[in-house]
């Protein structure tokens, strides 16, 4: 067996790349990975150095034109896919084998005490698994909780052949027992990228479950251009209450983000999170001397590629690197054109790939602080008068256009790791290839949420690379061979110092460009009645809070088993297999609090193309009807070089246009990845080619409780027992 490999002290990886794909002792093989797996397990949860091959190319892009290069990739994908469902990854040998046990364990992070959800023992993150693409994989999850069910969920996965294997709770399956009871799942790792796995039930991962699922691919165009990778989570950390507990807190004192923003003293400095971890550790910007945290060694002379995941559930975060700028080059596992940047602008679940050279000046033993911004998800309007310097970040713009308003996000902590520089272990084979690159955009502060994609060179958006991604299907605004979806977010909160809406006349802008791009138009009613009782906040989509299913989604068909109560359904839409579909999201939010939300897809990637702010006017004017038409006649789709997401950040007051293929057949979530949010309504399904989804293995049924459901038994019974091996 090779050599495990080279670890810090922070999360242990799981290298694919250190087993033969194609094993021919399959029980001598299954022996060594076990004992690899449980010496890793026992660890406190290291970040692995992985070394890649270099090659010795001067210049980051092949001499291949962009043309052949896609259609190279498209090739390359179609026969992936089509291999991955003509002989399902359950029906072959894995090449690759794990076990994840989910446990407590009682931890002190942050100077607190509190039962951590924990992998393997591991802390409050997993192991970091690492396989090529195309690779099958089984994991195995036993959950040895005692008081609670749970799922896996491999975010950024598509699940070709294999959907029902998705782990998202009440879509995909039932949970898995607690007391040691067991599922496996065993899928085609695809597509490539840095991706994450974490439980899908609830609010699980926020007090941990979760880890880091990296899909490398040695053809991406990138290994020539960096000595080895850093896998680095990071992500927000309640100290003290588990994710359940401030839920609870949240209904019983009010809209828990309002009560979070006040800033309230005595128990509740006790449970609002206050800053977070990285791979594991905490690293507050505080005291004498300042924490260290988590350590980055970089060789001196060296070139990282360092692949950032954003784990958090309740905030967004600035990340930076003192004396260092980055070089980005894909976000969730989708290639972008490269954006020079100091600064990244992250929301939960989302992923980046940067490339991070040392400083040509730099010795062995320097440091250079790593910055993680802990932010309010929400931006507030605050008098001029009443701003307290020490409270809120910098960066204030008007609100409404009205002088005396200004809008802030709250900081809520600094939490601090370090690059530190160490001797190169050899010299390096890229050299100081980066220097002489001209990116495609530099900025200070990389925001996909407010610019997406601009044609101007400097922008502060993402643009598609072309030569190692596929553009999207090019019909224009309103092509009636579209499947227009309309998605239009809305909040209602019992805030009495807010209205249900700050513009009136938003409702009549939203219709016309449903009307305008070809999604069908509905009348958007008031907030729920009995949701303000339930609950003291929810969030709609398309007039829906969403209600969970009592029989998994894909076993019902959404046939039986979930709500249809109006304004409480389970919201599903049915979509034809290979459709090309239109999200087209209305970002309303919640009276005057400006919101992101990461909208995570499940099961595909999208394109980004159309973002625009909408042209919102007070609440004294009135909407003229010549302005609203000039307003969307101006508006184009870039369908040359839009962005591919399967997480995007959705801003209040802005609508998208998210286009996508509907050719992986399945049952397919699309949510907020602010659980709060999630949990308070913001989900919908997408029922996508419901003829050609696959049956499920027995393996499948052996590893949930299904037992009790609300459904036709008969039907359960007949599907579980007929089941194929």
């Amino acid at each position: 067996m090779a050599p495990p490999p080279v670890a810090d002290e922070a999360a242990s990886l799981l290298d694919g790349a250190a087993h033969a794909p194609r094993p021919r002792h399959r029980r001598d093989l299954d022996r060594r990975r076990r004992r690899s797996a449980a010496l890793f397990a026992g660890t406190l949860a290291t970040v692995a150095v992985s070394a890649v091959t270099i090659g010795s190319s001067s210049r980051l892009w092949a001499t291949t034109s962009p043309q052949t290069a896609e259609l190279d990739a498209v090739r390359a994908k179609t026969k992936l896919h089509a291999a991955a469902r003509e002989t399902p990854a359950w029906q072959r040998e894995p090449d690759f084998e794990y076990e994840l046990e989910l446990m407590y364990i009682a931890m002190q992070l942050d100077g607190k005490q509190k039962n951590v959800l924990s992998f393997n023992g591991m802390g409050a993150q997993g192991p970091t698994i690492r396989v090529p693409l195309g690779a099958v994989v089984r994991v195995t999850v036993t959950n040895s909780l005692p008081d609670q069910g749970t799922t896996l969920h491999f975010h950024g996965v598509h699940q070709i052949g294999t959907p029902f294997f998705d782990g998202a709770h009440g879509v995909t399956q039932g949970a898995i027992p607690p007391m040691g009871e067991s599922m496996t799942y065993q899928f085609v790792a695809s597509p490539a990228g840095t991706h994450w796995y974490h439980s899908h039930l609830a609010l699980q991962y926020a007090d941990g479950a979760k880890g880091m699922f990296v899909v490398y691919d040695d053809t991406d165009g990138l290994a020539e251009y960096y000595d080895a990778e850093r896998y680095v989570m990071f992500y927000d950390w309640l100290p003290k209450l588990s994710s359940a507990e401030y839920y609870v807190l949240g209904q019983v004192f009010g809209n828990s983000m309002h009560v979070m923003a006040t800033g309230e003293p005595g128990e509740f400095e006790n449970w609002v999170p206050a800053a977070g971890l990285v791979n594991g550790k905490p690293g507050l910007r505080s005291g004498d001397p300042i924490d260290a945290g988590y350590v980055l060694d970089v060789p001196v002379g060296h070139t990282l590629r360092v692949r950032l995941c954003f784990g958090g559930w309740l905030d967004k975060a600035s990340v930076s690197v003192e004396g260092h700028d980055v070089l980005v080059v894909a976000k969730d596992g989708a290639r972008v054109a490269p954006v020079r940047a100091t600064t990244l602008l992250m929301h939960p679940a989302e992923r980046f790939d940067v490339l991070l050279e040392a400083r040509a000046d730099a010795q062995p033993g320097d440091e250079y602080r790593i910055e993680f911004a802990i932010r309010d998800h929400a931006e507030f309007p605050v008098d001029k008068e009443n701003v307290k310097p020490d409270d809120w970040t910098a960066g204030a713009r008007p609100f409404l256009d009205d002088p005396s308003l200004l809008v802030f996000t709250r900081m809520k902590g600094l939490l601090n790791a370090t690059l530190r520089y160490v001797a190169a272990p050899h010299a390096s084979r890229v050299g100081r290839a980066l220097a002489p690159w001209a990116p495609d955009a530099e900025t200070d502060v990389l925001d996909v949420a407010r610019d997406p994609f601009s044609t101007n060179l400097g922008s502060a958006g993402l643009h598609l690379d072309a030569r190692h991604e596929e553009r999207p299907p090019q019909l224009a605004l309103g092509d009636a061979s579209v499947l227009s979806i309309p998605v239009v977010l809305n909040g209602g909160f019992l805030n009495p110092t807010t209205g249900a809406w700050v513009y009136p006349h938003a409702e009549q802008l939203t219709q016309k460009l449903l009307e305008r791009v070809g999604a069908v138009p509905f009348t958007i009613d008031d907030a729920p009645l009995a949701r303000r009782v339930v609950s003291n906040n929810f969030w709609l989509m398309n007039n829906n809070s969403w209600s969970d299913p009592v029989v998994p989604l894909y076993l019902s068909k959404a046939k039986f088993g979930l709500s249809t109560t109006p304004g409480f359904a389970t919201l599903v839409y049915d979509v034809p297999l290979n459709a090309v579909v239109d999200l087209v999201v209305v970002a309303h939010g919640n009276a005057g609090v400006i919101e992101s939300h990461p909208m995570h897809f499940h099961g595909h990637r999208f394109w980004v193309v159309l973002a625009a702010k909408l042209p919102l006017l007070s609440s004294d004017e009135i909407l003229d009807a010549d302005d609203a038409d000039a307003f969307l006649d101006g508006l184009a789709y870039n369908l040359v070089d839009p962005p591919l997401h399967d997480t995007y950040p959705i801003v209040t007051g802005y609508f998208y246009v998210l286009r996508f293929e509907a050719n992986n057949p399945g049952f397919w979530h699309f949510h907020c990845h602010f659980l709060m949010h999630g949990v308070a309504g913001m989900q919908m399904v997408l029922n996508v080619g419901e003829g050609a989804q696959p049956a499920p293995p027995k393996m499948y049924y052996d590893g949930q409780d299904l037992n009790g459901m609300l459904c036709p038994p008969a039907s359960l019974d007949d599907a579980r027992d007929h089941a194929a091996p």
